[in-house]
């Protein structure tokens, strides 16, 4: 074993102690809430992630990983550290549904989460030429480009005729019933994903006109308080370009902040009102990052739930996994007569609250959504496939490979939201890109041959 290899073993060997330690704290929690437990776990997971960052930040500076654990820290950390032993009731935490009993061993189950995600991070450097920093080319014609361009153009107008635009602002603003006709539903199945493929095909082209209409529908968007797309769009730009320009460590992260700051007074204004409805409390630091810290208590249910009744088997995962193909979530249910707040653990959680039918969401976290689905041996195996696929496809992509670079940065479009969401949130895009990207591909190929042979 040559010097590099040894010392890569040696990264993920590190991983290896973390986790073991994980496991030993998971096994041991009480179940009680205990901050001095919760915040040894915490001061656990800040070394795991500090220490894998350094590992990785000569590689990649920005990028999931960042990206990833910020978001992970957001939703798991805040409220059991910092936030239950002074206002419990903060916020969405002021709803019944779950035993404060379980916090410390919901907590020291993502731990143990983040622990094999950053196992199988760096167990895939064993297999990867780190030094590549080679970016595929998108073998797209201009002409190919103009009509992805017309057809992201179309597809918004059809969204606004449909009344998306409205229903965002229902949705975000908390006023009125938020509707959607199957005409929306349909039109955003392949909107969303078209307009990431853009934003990678303007990635590998030269030329701003694809930007241009990628930064007015985002404006947009942005207007009526949706930042989902949004904020996928710009993590794809910033991380992407922070690599290609050889930003900065010092610039990268002001430039996050910057942004951070941008969308959670976005935020704000889009659910003032929620806030002063729910709790009397006043605005403090840790309303800035409400969105994510709430998604903790979605943790909390889903981990009393599966303690008291069981896992789904999958079934509270089926919707996203559906999801790629349009209404064949409604087939299934109807089918199978299966409820459809059963087939996505977001839904779940506020059903055992709210009841079916309330327009009010509380969410989910990615831990509990896995462990809703299967248990916690699923959380072991995804989060370790996690880890592996994204280093995978990010070394490959390096490497020219067209795919693999599809592939992460589609991960890395979700990386936020993943982690107050569903585990296979990226997976209807994921799928859509690539199939967009290999038609245009082979479209391309198939007229330079043609032209070739005349």
């Amino acid at each position: 074993m040559n010097k590099g290899s040894y010392l890569i073993n040696k990264k993920c060997g590190l991983h290896l102690f973390f986790l073991l330690i994980s496991l030993g704290m998971y096994f041991g929690s009480p179940m009680k809430y205990s901050q001095v437990y919760c915040i040894i776990l915490f001061l656990l997971f800040v070394a795991n992630s500090f220490l894998l960052y350094v590992q990785d930040r000569k590689n990649e500076p920005l990028g999931f990983n960042v990206l990833f654990t910020i978001s992970f820290f957001l939703v798991s950390y805040i409220y059991p550290v910092f936030i239950y032993p002074i206002m419990p009731d903060y916020s969405m935490f002021a709803y019944s549904g779950f035993s404060s009993e379980v916090i410390t061993r919901a907590t020291a189950l993502a731990n143990v989460a983040y622990a094999v995600y950053s196992v199988g991070y760096t167990r895939n450097f064993l297999v990867m030429n780190i030094g590549e920093k080679a970016i595929p080319i998108c073998l797209i014609s201009t002409k190919q480009n103009d009509r992805i361009i017309a057809l992201e153009i179309i597809l918004f107008v059809l969204i606004v005729i449909a009344g998306g635009l409205e229903f965002f602002s229902d949705t975000y603003s908390g006023e009125g019933e938020a509707n959607t006709n199957a005409l929306f539903r349909f039109t955003y199945t392949f909107f969303q994903p078209l307009i990431l493929f853009g934003c990678l095909v303007d990635c590998t082209m030269k030329g701003f006109k694809n930007s241009v209409v990628i930064f007015f529908i985002i404006l947009v968007l942005l207007s009526t308080g949706t930042r989902t797309l949004p904020l996928c769009v710009m993590s794809v730009y910033l991380c992407y370009y922070s690599l290609r320009y050889h930003l900065s460590i010092q610039k990268v992260f002001v430039t996050l902040f910057v942004v951070f700051v941008f969308l959670s007074l976005i935020g704000h204004w889009r659910g003032g009102g929620e806030l002063s409805s729910i709790s009397d409390n006043e605005l403090t630091l840790f309303d800035y990052a409400r969105d994510f810290i709430i998604c903790n208590r979605n943790l909390y249910a889903i981990y009393d739930h599966v303690n008291n009744e069981s896992i789904t088997y999958g079934i509270s995962s089926l919707s996203y996994i559906l999801a790629p193909i349009p209404f064949l979530q409604s087939f299934v249910s109807f089918l199978f007569d299966i409820p459809a707040y059963n087939m996505r653990s977001e839904s779940l959680t506020s059903y055992w609250v709210l009841g079916e039918g309330n327009p009010l969401g509380l969410g989910t976290h990615i831990v509990g959504d896995i462990y809703l689905s299967f248990g916690f041996i699923g959380v072991l195996f995804l989060f370790y496939f996690l880890g592996k696929i994204v280093t995978s496809s990010r070394m490959k992509s390096r490497m020219g490979s067209q795919s693999a670079f599809v592939i992460y940065y589609i991960l890395l479009s979700g990386a936020i939201f993943m982690c107050r969401g569903s585990f296979f949130y990226s997976l209807k895009n994921l799928i859509w890109v690539l199939l967009f990207w290999n038609v245009c591909n082979y479209k391309h190929v198939q007229n330079q041959t043609f032209h070739n042979s005349i």
